[in-house]
């Protein structure tokens, strides 16, 4: 993906999102005896990265005619893409697991009164949305299959190498869209920063994917992390992935819910469990970089025994 596709992106969506702070964490810095910077997505409109792709996406995509979408989501990816369609006057359907959070899914419906919850898992859900997008005419939307998502996605990266170059980019992987954008941009502005994704043990797709340099599809997985929990690796994603990619590394539930407690007690901050892999990560003996930059990916989480 060239450079100047992203810096297109990161123009067009400044009117609607602001670039996102990255700040140095004292306190995390001296916990895990390395610098750590963090790159506070949670501080989107959505409170996650995800509307950078999704008004990239809906942009590029009604200027060849689509007025309606369609698109499936665990919440945050679906969030942003009725985000985008209520800014940008554009109609999108949402199809959710009923048995996502509910938090999550209280948010898409502030945004789209098209909001259909489906009784199975997230790539079972994408096929209902596919298969009504072939009905009805409207767009689907493959959220790590679309080349505009993954031109938002690297404006992450176009932000954090304007402000500064780390030794390492640490990012949360679900179904790799994120990482191949960021990737993508430091790659070509920074070629020795690392590029360092990270999976749930529990749901290793991307992370199989990568090693194996080919989509893989698992039959089961389960994570508390639900915006990592992709089954099925989408093509178009690993290819891009392997380019861009330097490492991947595993961390388990206990140590994602760990990092959501030490960055709450450290930081003050909420993040999901999703967001809290690029935290546990930095503390793996395999991670030697010493200067990091954490993509902080959402703030949306539930927490239990919270209303």
């Amino acid at each position: 993906m060239l450079l100047t596709s992203i810096l297109e992106a990161a123009q067009s969506i400044r009117p609607y999102l602001p670039p996102t702070p990255l700040v140095r964490s004292l306190p995390l810095s001296r916990h895990f005896k390395r610098d750590v910077w963090l790159k506070l997505e949670t501080e989107s409109p959505v409170g996650s990265f995800k509307a950078r792709g999704a008004l990239r996406c809906l942009m590029q995509r009604s200027k060849e005619g689509h007025r309606v979408f369609t698109t499936a989501s665990t919440g945050n990816h679906g969030m942003a893409v009725a985000y985008a369609g209520h800014a940008l006057g554009l109609e999108t359907h949402i199809f959710v697991p009923r048995d996502g959070s509910a938090r999550k899914i209280g948010l898409i419906g502030q945004y789209t009164p098209h909001l259909v919850l489906t009784d199975c898992d997230f790539d079972a859900a994408k096929e209902l949305a596919r298969e009504l997008a072939g009905k009805k005419g409207y767009y689907f939307i493959d959220d790590g299959g679309e080349h505009p998502i993954v031109e938002g996605t690297g404006t992450i990266g176009l932000e954090i190498l304007q402000a500064r170059t780390p030794e390492a980019v640490v990012v949360p992987v679900g179904n790799g869209a994120l990482i191949s954008g960021i990737g993508s941009a430091v790659k070509q502005m920074s070629p020795h920063t690392r590029v360092i994704g990270v999976q749930p043990e529990q749901a290793p797709t991307m992370y199989r994917s990568w090693k194996e340099r080919r989509p893989v599809r698992l039959e089961r997985i389960s994570t508390v992390a639900d915006g990592l929990a992709s089954r099925v690796a989408v093509p178009e994603a690993v290819e891009l992935m392997v380019k861009v990619v330097d490492e991947m590394f595993l961390v388990s539930d206990e140590q994602m819910l760990d990092a959501v407690r030490l960055v709450l007690r450290m930081e003050s901050r909420v993040i999901e469990p999703s967001s809290a892999a690029a935290i546990a990560a930095l503390g793996l003996s395999e991670l030697r970089a010493r200067d990091v930059v954490a993509i902080m990916t959402g703030r949306n989480w539930e927490i239990p025994g919270q209303s």
